[in-house]
């Protein structure tokens, strides 16, 4: 019997434990970018450039390297499916979390190029814009009481999966905000580069 299960160390801060994970993991037609990190600040604070830089290292490199690492494994099983864990913040900035707003939309724009590159390859990508999901980091922020369970997020992208659509709006909150923001956002999108 073949294990389904390998655990591994993987560190996504560590772009050689990604790399090595994409060796171990070579069967792979699913991969979930839902990592990151948060740390209030506003964009006057005295630590502003700090705490933008160190939300951009733990939200977006790491994205990075994670389809950089995986994308060949993707297109090696037969396209399979990217997900990132985007956020509203990633198309509205919400104070005191202006370097999270900041690193969620370099996250978000990341997120559109991949979907670009990966076309030929057959790789589909999902960019899940959610509000506070009951997380640890939505309550060391301070927003998770009250919010959604996580499992809502999983709903739909399974949902995501069977209709092939790119935007996972998976709250209340986020479905509030696609009633506007959607239309467009697919507008913008069907642009011809």
């Amino acid at each position: 019997m073949v294990a389904r299960i390998s655990p591994m160390k993987f560190d996504l801060s560590r772009e050689e434990t990604i790399q090595n994970a994409a060796k171990v993991a070579g069967d792979v037609n699913l991969v979930v970018s839902n990592a990151g990190v948060v740390k209030l600040s506003t964009p006057l604070d005295d630590d502003a450039v700090d705490s933008f830089k160190y939300q951009m290292e733990g939200n977006v490199y790491p994205l990075i390297n994670l389809a950089k690492a995986f994308g060949p494994v993707l297109k090696s099983n037969g396209g399979g499916v990217f997900v990132q864990m985007n956020s509203l913040a990633s198309i509205k900035n919400f104070l005191p979390f202006t370097g999270y707003s900041g690193s969620k939309a370099a996250a978000y724009a990341v997120t559109q190029g991949l979907r670009e590159a990966w076309v030929e390859q057959g790789t589909q990508v999902i960019s899940v814009i959610a509000g506070p999901i009951k997380t640890d980091m939505a309550d060391s922020a301070g927003m998770g009481e009250g919010a959604p369970p996580a499992s809502i997020v999983f709903d739909g992208i399974m949902k995501a999966l069977t209709t092939g659509d790119f935007f996972v709006y998976p709250d209340e909150m986020a479905q509030e905000v696609a009633k506007i923001y959607a239309p467009f956002a697919k507008s913008v999108l069907e642009i011809e580069s």
